[in-house]
């Protein structure tokens, strides 16, 4: 017995052991409320809105795996541009030394 509802309505069904489907549908299939066509609808209809889900997923997958290699090589532009602002800040260290070492020099020269 097989339970159709949660009150505990049981309805007997026979099973076919180790016949395929022949195609044909019985009247009682027909008959049932929501009927075979409408379930068949039903399912033709949740499975090509999975197909168009995948499919969709899929792109959403390729844009994001596009972000995330724009956003490694902007990270890899920052790193080097974070680089050369630090060496050119070093560069200017120095060369305002010898700037202060040449005025030095040259007020000694003066006096």
């Amino acid at each position: 017995m097989v339970s159709n509802n949660s009150t505990g309505n049981t309805s007997t069904a026979k099973v076919s052991a180790g016949r395929a489907p022949t195609g044909k549908r019985s009247a009682v299939a027909d008959s049932l409320p929501y009927g075979f066509d409408r379930l068949e609808a039903a399912v033709t209809a949740l499975a090509e809105r999975c197909e168009g889900l995948q499919q969709e997923c899929a792109d959403l997958r390729g844009q994001l795996s596009d972000r995330n290699a724009r956003l490694n090589a902007r990270e890899a532009e920052l790193i080097d541009a974070n680089q050369l602002r630090q060496e050119v800040g070093k560069r200017i260290d120095e060369l305002i030394a010898q700037i202060d070492l040449l005025d030095g020099q040259l007020e000694d020269d003066e006096s």
